[in-house]
């Protein structure tokens, strides 16, 4: 009811909605089919796009992946589809675990961070990509790249933002050898342990726009 009255329930996507009790819960849909999944043990959720975690969804998807292949006379360890929904699926599920398992402990801005830069496993199952491409290890510029990311308080005192992004597209970087940026809440004074991160080169503390200056 309450996506249908502000017209979000329509078309595919994936989605987290989180009430004022922060209890979440994550809807998977795609054009015709919708799915829940609740928060696990700690109470965290993660989600992202491309790909769905409820085994009808991911099933209904890859039906059609293969009527396109069929349709174009393609091989399914050749059809651009069906190997990139398999590869976002990938790193969907390893973005819930990694989510999962920092927040069993006590998580702060900078492990938030490191979820959506994760590259420690090999594609496609990382996290953030870097031009890297299905049956090999090196880069390749026409390949999917992981062009931004943050990680942000968004709530209480203490709102502010780690925020990076790849800066050529001629020669690109992985946007995790970026230093972040440390972006301020409206109103929000520096705190000490801010400052040591950025005077240890950690972050660069960002100019707020100019709509967010009181």
């Amino acid at each position: 009811e309450f996506l249908t009255r502000f017209n979000e329930f329509w078309g595919p996507g994936n989605k987290l909605l989180v009430d004022s009790r922060m209890r979440a819960v994550i809807c998977e849909k795609t054009n015709c089919l919708v799915a829940w999944r609740k928060a696990g043990p700690s109470g965290a959720v993660a989600t992202t796009a491309c790909a769905y975690l409820d085994p009808k969804l991911h099933a209904h998807q890859m039906e059609h992946c293969r009527k396109a292949a069929a349709l174009k006379g393609e091989k399914l360890e050749d059809s651009l589809e069906f190997n990139y929904h398999q590869g976002s699926r990938k790193r969907y599920r390893r973005l819930t675990e990694l989510t999962e398992k920092a927040a069993m402990g006590k998580p702060d801005i900078w492990d938030a961070l490191a979820v959506v830069a994760d590259h420690a496993v090999p594609y496609p199952d990382r996290v953030c990509l870097a031009g890297e491409s299905k049956g090999s290890s090196e880069r390749n510029p026409r390949e999917n790249w992981s062009v931004t990311q943050h990680s942000a308080v968004i709530s209480g005192p203490d709102r502010r933002a780690l925020y990076r992004s790849v800066q050529s597209r001629s020669a690109p970087k992985p946007v995790y050898e970026y230093t972040p940026k440390l972006l301020l809440g409206p109103g929000v004074k520096m705190r000490p342990e801010w400052q040591a991160d950025v005077d240890a080169g950690r972050c660069e503390l960002a100019s707020p726009p100019a709509a967010l200056v009181d």
